[in-house]
């Protein structure tokens, strides 16, 4: 005698795929409150800075940067 088992098919909505902990979500509310702060005090800074900043952040080499923005000296940028 074979017992024919039942199973069913459970799908789940993408709402359930991810429930994060609350450590996690306290982590992510706290990344997006430092991106904010930084892009606020970013939009402050004059144009040649945010250039100099930007292309740091890209890696350009400093004195890349230097001849880029037309600085005497790498140490200036």
């Amino acid at each position: 005698m074979h017992k024919k088992s039942a199973t069913a098919e459970v799908t789940l909505t993408e709402d359930a795929k991810y429930i994060p902990d609350d450590s996690s979500l306290e982590e992510d509310l706290m990344n997006v409150e430092q991106g904010k702060l930084f892009w606020r005090a970013f939009r402050q800074l004059g144009e040649d800075c945010q250039k100099v900043l930007e292309l740091f952040f890209q890696k350009v080499p400093m004195e890349a940067i230097a001849t880029q923005m037309g600085f005497g000296s790498e140490g200036y940028a």
